[in-house]
């Protein structure tokens, strides 16, 4: 990258490797306008959470909610300190 300073393009980490990077240039550089968003599903929402689901699943991990994650992790935390102890 560092011969072509002035290339315009994309770059995402790859998916097939895990440790490569792919790239896509496009000439010449264009603004924000060319582009269009043909699908957007915010994460939060109940699709989004399903499309992390799926990805994590695929992976053979689960996602668990905050309150789930802060009940596995609580006998690990120390214990709250009290106004006294400050």
């Amino acid at each position: 990258m560092a011969a072509l300073p002035q290339a315009s393009g994309f770059l995402w980490p790859s998916k097939q490797t895990g440790r490569d990077a792919a790239y896509v240039f496009y000439e010449p550089p264009l603004t924000s306008d060319a582009f269009e968003t043909l699908h957007f599903i915010q994460l939060e929402s109940a699709g989004g959470l399903n499309l992390i689901d799926r990805a994590l699943a695929r992976a053979g991990m689960l996602r668990i909610d905050s309150d789930a994650l802060a009940a596995d992790l609580e006998p690990e935390l120390p214990p709250d300190l009290g106004d006294d102890d400050l």
